[in-house]
């Protein structure tokens, strides 16, 4: 009988300690970073610790960093491409904000793409796509809304959820004096495999529009816990009045419309 109670009295303790490791778990893995209680400091301590090298996190705005840090996300993979865009005005326009320009003087514009990915569970990857028009020098002379999306397998990832940012600074004399961000709630078209959105570049914008730059994202489910594959970024610089659009086909985004464009594609394996 005393044997009996004193292996019943060690199961019982057994129970006790898993049940409070297991609980211990779940408040662990529930535990979430309030990103916007931290400064942008504390948010580039975080992608640090979580693996993103420092020149990525260099180019990121601080919406971006914010959105990372909120889901846990751990770095995976990154690629950039600059891409020039040669400005070609229709006879008699006239460049936004400012007055009567020689066109012959006008520069090509830089455009700077980045895409990006970071795992957030073991099924589940956050897919970046960034754009930026840095510097008065470096805006388009055409200003209207270009378009950028994301393409994915969708044998492999289901689309769960969107975001899209756009932001820009104004000032005089290249001197930024403000700085304005906008929340898009909703994406141009998006289906299997696809999405994309407009690329606002405030050509009505009534100051000096200093830099132009946004993000969207998208977080993918991947149907097993291999969450490998490739992820592609496209921008369409609209330069002409048209139609513009993309339709999706053959697992890239193809720009569809008689607008005059300039385009970039970038690319990205995801590792598992």
């Amino acid at each position: 009988m005393k044997k009996f109670s004193q292996a019943f009295l060690i199961l019982l303790l057994s129970v006790f300690v898993i049940i409070t490791a297991l609980n211990s778990n779940v408040k662990a893995a529930s535990t979430k970073i309030d990103a916007n209680n931290l400064s942008e400091k504390e948010l580039n301590e975080v992608l640090i610790k979580n693996g993103t090298p420092v020149n990525v996190i260099s180019d990121m705005d601080v919406t971006l960093k914010k959105s990372i840090v909120s889901k846990g996300g751990i770095f995976l993979s990154s690629k950039t491409i600059e891409k020039n865009i040669v400005n070609k005005p229709p006879q008699s326009r006239q460049v936004p904000n400012s007055p009567y320009i020689n066109y012959a003087t006008i520069p090509a514009s830089k455009l700077t793409l980045k895409i990006s990915s970071f795992s957030i569970n073991s099924r589940e990857i956050y897919v970046t796509a960034s754009y930026s028009w840095n510097g008065y020098s470096n805006l388009p002379l055409w200003r209207g809304n270009d378009l950028f999306g994301i393409t994915y397998d969708s044998s492999k990832y289901t689309l769960v959820k969107s975001e899209h940012m756009d932001m820009y600074s104004w000032g005089h004399n290249n001197q930024n004096v403000g700085r304005q961000t906008h929340e898009v709630n909703r994406c141009a078209d998006a289906g299997r495999g696809y999405i994309y959105w407009n690329a606002d570049l405030k050509s009505n914008f009534k100051y000096t529009i200093n830099n132009l730059w946004g993000w969207g994202a998208v977080t993918l489910r991947s149907s097993s816990t291999n969450k490998s594959g490739q992820v592609y970024m496209r921008y369409s610089h609209i330069t002409g009045v048209g139609s513009a659009g993309f339709s999706y086909g053959g697992a890239t985004l193809n720009f569809v419309g008689n607008a005059g464009h300039d385009d970039a594609t970038i690319w990205s394996n995801v590792p598992n």
